[in-house]
This record gives structure tokens, sequence and C-alpha cells, in this order.
């Protein structure tokens, strides 16, 4: 499942997209450390901006940050196309 297809399965359940992104960029040993920060689906991952966060959960390796921080805005882009696309013109 890609990010895409996580997100929007997101409208549906969102404890399961969460659980799904995790798996598609290949990092589910995180999904922990996430939890215990209050992250419990997407909308809420969207809101993370900086590595330094990462750190505070314990995701102390750049390349696992990097990929992250990737993934993250992918997230933001994907949110802000399904808003648009729902904003009445």
């Amino acid at each position: 499942m890609d990010s895409k297809m996580a997100m929007n399965a997101g409208n549906d359940d969102s404890l399961s997209s969460f659980d799904a992104w995790f798996l598609d960029i290949g990092i589910e040993e995180f999904k922990p450390n996430f939890l215990q920060q209050g992250f419990r689906d997407l909308d809420t991952v969207v809101g993370i901006t900086t590595k330094e966060e990462l750190e505070k959960m314990c995701i102390n390796l750049l390349g696992n940050q990097l990929k992250l921080m990737s993934k993250i805005r992918a997230l933001k882009r994907l949110s802000a196309d399904r808003t648009r696309a729902m904003t009445p013109k």
C-alpha cells in the first residue's frame, strides 16, 4: 500500500491506515515511539516538522530521520491535495 492509499484509508479507519503507513515505509519498529508520544493517526503525524521531534521519540539515526521526514512531507502534500479537492469552488 502506498502513502496515498494509506491517507485515503484514513477516511474509514485511521488506525489501520496509520499501521499500514509504517508497514509501507518499512519502519514499523518505530510505531511504538509514535504511539508513546500521542501520535495515533496520520492527521497528527503530519504535524511533525523537524528531525528534533523525531529525536525526542528516540529516532536518532539520520537515515531513519530523513526517510520519515520525506514521507511526512509526502503525507502533508496528499492531505493538502485532498483538502483542496473537497473545497467547493
